[in-house]
């Protein structure tokens, strides 16, 4: 129920950004980004992030913009990011010490709300924050022993959860190239809320792990007004 009143609470307040909406911007957005995991410890294994994974995202974005200083950015922006790291066995068995890279390819519905103030003639900055739901188009896994160097298994489809949420939060510039016509630099932190490693009890590889997602990602976007 409660999900339910919050859901239709986004749905309003989005019809209402359309219907009071003063002006509207269309562009495109490239998104340089770095992702890692947070992952938990279970009764048997312990788990650490290994390193940073260099990832892309690309799509459309569509401003709203409710005021001079306001705006409502809805976007469909396809990203490849991916996660790394280490699987360390609590008791004596080193074989069972592994490294897991994963590649998630999502495709994500970004609503993020910003706040703008002029600092320059042609320049403002910016202050972002929102959530980005996300629909899983593809999740697979490299394992390796770390003991030995072998590879147990390459790309192989494990059981990723469907969708993920992102809360994300950050800050830029805007810069004006001519009326109508604006650069955006944005860096946002999204913080991945839905556990990844969804099926826990048919893993192949790990049971009753709980993944979470994370990364940082360069905003960069060209957006005109129409």
């Amino acid at each position: 129920m409660k999900k339910n009143i919050l859901t239709l609470a986004l749905i309003f307040f989005i019809s209402s950004n359309f219907v009071n909406a003063q002006k509207f911007s269309f562009g495109a957005k490239f998104s340089p980004l770095a992702s890692w995991s947070k992952v938990s410890n279970t009764d048997f294994y312990n788990y650490e992030n290994d390193e940073f994974k260099v990832g892309v995202g690309f799509g459309p974005s569509l401003k709203i913009k409710m005021s001079d200083s306001f705006n409502t950015e809805i976007g469909a922006i396809f990203t490849w990011q991916g996660t790394q790291f280490n699987q360390t066995p609590i008791s004596m068995n080193p074989d069972s010490s592994m490294n897991y890279e994963t590649k998630l390819q999502y495709l994500q519905i970004p609503v993020i709300f910003e706040g703008q103030f002029k600092i320059a003639k042609k320049l403002s900055a910016a202050i972002n924050f929102g959530a980005i739901p996300s629909v899983s188009l593809s999740s697979l896994v490299d394992v390796k022993n770390n003991v030995t160097g072998d590879m147990i298994a390459t790309d192989h489809d494990f059981s990723a959860s469907m969708f993920n949420l992102f809360l994300s939060a950050g800050a830029g510039t805007y810069f004006e190239f001519t009326d109508g016509v604006s650069l955006s630099t944005i860096i946002l932190y999204n913080n991945g809320v839905i556990d990844v490693w969804y099926n826990k009890s048919n893993a192949e590889y790990i049971e009753k792990l709980d993944m979470k997602n994370n990364f940082i990602s360069l905003n960069i976007g060209l957006h005109i007004d129409f």
